[in-house]
């Protein structure tokens, strides 16, 4: 996912958020986008398929990350200490499981 992304470096600082036009695109665009997000950011956890998503993000990142993944799949993708847990759920609901 790079439309709407800075070039260079990236962190807390220059990734405030997830790209404005995700909120307004396709469902399919959505849903892809949450994918990538879970299978490229996202590492497991050793409890059933949860994952976990941290990285050097700024909060709204995060949050940014949990609503799209919540609204796609209808699971539960908490902000927790600086990240964002992914249910097994959601990820069984992704399809990535």
């Amino acid at each position: 996912m790079v439309r709407g992304y800075r070039l260079g470096t990236k962190n807390d600082e220059s990734v405030t958020g997830l790209p404005d036009w995700l909120d307004d695109a396709p469902d399919a665009v959505r849903e892809s986008a949450a994918k990538l997000l879970v299978r490229g950011r996202g590492y497991e956890s050793d409890r059933r398929d949860t994952r976990f998503i941290k990285t050097r993000r700024g909060p709204q990142y995060y949050e940014d990350v949990s609503t799209l993944i919540e609204d796609v799949c209808g699971e539960p993708a908490p902000v927790k200490d600086h990240g964002v847990t992914i249910s097994a759920n959601a990820v069984r609901a992704l399809g990535l499981a």
